[in-house]
């Protein structure tokens, strides 16, 4: 995926060695300053031309979002102090000069970020700016140009690329595409369903072929490869595959055309699976010049590499396409597929259902100490999935003062539990807490963490078994913005939750050193930066809040609930004894113990909310 990074680096003002900034900040006020550079990923250079994408502006909005500053070009600022009064602003940077139109070579990047100006400091952070429209390749076979084309490579017709809404249209010309300026190339969309349109003319036949079809759920970064070829025989009308690269979010489509559209036809197209771990959503569509009866159209299968008999499942018609969700799969087993009417056969795609993933050290069964001092869960060289904010606690005072650590007195099975135990250490208050990811580093007091480890299977639910000794919330480091019920005398909650999404690594610095996080979390005030259970890279999400002390060992069942049926990159799962920890308050008595976590995963096609 291409990417534009803007760096906005600073210094912390340093009163023995830079008296002179001290001086002019003075001079100036109750003031902030940013300063700015720009760093451009290398592999995104072109040949220069009139419009550049990658040529930024920036905006600076106040908290009310009205404009403080505006910058054509950020080079115009690049080396100097940038004042702006204390307070919370939002940095927008984007291509300049784009003007919201579809066109050749004619990228589009956008990002935005929140930053917090303190009087006396320079401020910093960072802006990752990522294609924010749809790239679409279009290339045409070279029996494609022999089908429709003269000796010399010219092609007799047209082809239309335009948006769903049709307010977005572009006519490359291809009456000659050996010209760099044909219609072969690279096209970038606003965000919309595509449709397109090729008009070719067979000089044997002394026809004229029209083809249409749509590209559907399309979203930013996108790049969709439109592939024209032909079909060998001549009594289809058309027919299109489609293939798939997750990790690009690359979609190429080959479309193959016919030489001629005499007679009847009958043209069946298997579509990508979609499959879970022991089921898969399938779909594919048919074309056909004669009325078709959808009774007779279903889905063949077997296992790949078998020689049993293929089995068939019925479809369910839905406007153009037909789909079947097919269940009693085995996981981590490769299955090949193709759509049939029973005399014509659409092409076998293949597809493999998803690992049943376990978490683990789930049972908390193997501990052991960093630096002689510091609990860590899991084997020493052993696969690290959990972290705590152990690091921050133990690494100053010592080995009593850790937060989560095992405890052999208290545990469903085997021979230890996870304790997870709030307390004051030294100036502040640490809730317990256990979260699948890695602790970071340090910003003063305050933890640097990334949240997330690689997973890539879609569970339904969370198991698991928990206790929970619940205080009264007797600690509070005054810390901002604090939600509801944050108070000294309320009482203190435990959480559970746990997400699955496809959130990308992000590199950000903090205090000049640089850290890369999956899903950052920064508690330091200034740059408060907390996990978001509305995050749109969250795929699935469910959560457990402990309201009251549990004596004895409890069930616990998370279900997730999916909001979108992609394939998930990483997983987060976290636990801690006081609910408010983010923000420094809760009880130094709360406890919450954790005891053979596991997942559970569907046997149905969930419900997408």
């Amino acid at each position: 995926m291409a990417k534009l990074s803007i760096y906005i680096m600073s210094l912390l003002l340093l009163t023995s060695l830079f008296s002179c900034q001290n001086e002019e900040l003075k001079n100036n006020g109750d003031m902030g300053y940013l300063m700015l550079d720009v760093a451009t990923n290398a592999s995104l250079n072109t040949k220069a031309t009139e419009y550049d994408g990658k040529s930024i502006g920036l905006k600076i909005l106040d908290a009310e979002g009205n404009l403080e500053k505006e910058y054509e070009d950020w080079q115009t600022i690049q080396g100097t102090k940038v004042a702006l009064k204390p307070g919370s602003y939002q940095l927008i940077a984007s291509s300049a000069g784009y003007d919201g139109q579809a066109g050749k070579k004619k990228p589009y990047y956008s990002g935005t970020k929140t930053i917090n100006i303190v009087s006396g400091e320079i401020a910093n952070t960072e802006i990752v700016c990522t294609l924010a429209n749809v790239k679409v390749t279009v290339q045409f076979t070279e029996s494609f140009k022999k089908a429709f084309g003269f000796w010399d490579g010219q092609i007799m017709g047209a082809f239309v690329l335009e948006s769903q809404d049709r307010s977005q249209r572009i006519e490359p010309n291809i009456m000659d595409i050996v010209n760099k300026e044909g219609g072969e190339g690279e096209y970038y969309f606003p965000v919309s369903n595509l449709i397109y349109n090729v008009m070719v003319y067979n000089i044997s036949f002394g026809e004229a072929l029209n083809y249409t079809d749509s590209v559907m759920d399309v979203n930013a970064r996108d790049h969709i490869i439109l592939n024209f070829g032909t079909k060998e025989d001549q009594t289809g009308k058309g027919d299109i595959s489609v293939v798939v690269n997750e990790a690009l979010q690359e979609f190429t489509y080959t479309i193959l055309v016919p030489n001629t559209q005499t007679g009847s036809f009958t043209s069946l197209t298997t579509k990508p699976a979609n499959p879970w771990t022991t089921f898969a959503k399938l779909s594919g569509t048919v074309d056909s010049s004669e009325e078709t009866d959808p009774s007779k159209i279903v889905f063949k299968y077997h296992v790949s590499g078998e020689t049993a008999e293929w089995q068939t499942i019925a479809t369910t018609k839905s406007g153009e396409e037909f789909t079947a969700d097919l269940e009693g799969l085995k996981p981590a087993t490769t299955y090949e597929y193709a759509i049939s009417d029973g005399t014509n056969h659409g092409d076998t795609i293949a597809f493999t259902t998803e690992t049943r993933r376990t978490i683990p050290e789930s049972g908390f069964e193997n501990w052991w100490l960093k630096d002689e001092k510091i609990y860590m869960p899991g084997t020493l060289g052993g696969e690290s999935f959990w972290d705590s904010g152990n690091t921050a606690a133990a690494n100053m005072l010592g080995k009593d003062y850790n937060i989560t650590l095992p405890d052999e007195t208290e545990k469903h099975e085997g021979t230890t539990s996870a304790k997870l135990a709030s307390k004051n250490v030294f100036v502040k208050f640490a809730a317990g807490n256990l979260f699948s990811g890695e602790f970071l580093g340090l910003d003063g007091m305050d933890g640097i963490l990334s949240f997330g480890r690689p997973f890539e299977s879609r569970p339904s639910q969370l198991k698991g078994w928990f206790k929970y000794t619940q205080g009264e919330i007797n600690q509070d480091n005054n810390y901002p913005n604090k939600p509801e019920g944050a108070e000294k005398g309320q009482m203190d909650k435990g959480k559970i939750y746990i997400a699955i999404g496809d959130w990308e690594p992000q590199t950000f610095t903090v205090k000049n050193k640089s850290y890369t996080a999956i899903v950052p979390v920064q508690t330091n005030k200034n740059v408060q930066q907390l996990f978001d259970s509305n995050d749109e890279h969250i795929i699935a999400y469910g959560e457990l809040v402990i309201d009251k002390t549990v004596a004895d060992w409890e069930e616990l069942a998370i279900d997730l609930t999916y909001r979108s049926d992609r394939k998930p990159k990483y997983i987060v799962i976290v636990g801690t004894s006081s609910i408010y920890g983010d923000y420094f308050v809760g009880s130094d008595q709360s406890v919450l113990w954790l005891d053979d976590l596991s997942l559970e995963y569907p046997t149905t096609y969930p419900t997408i909310k």
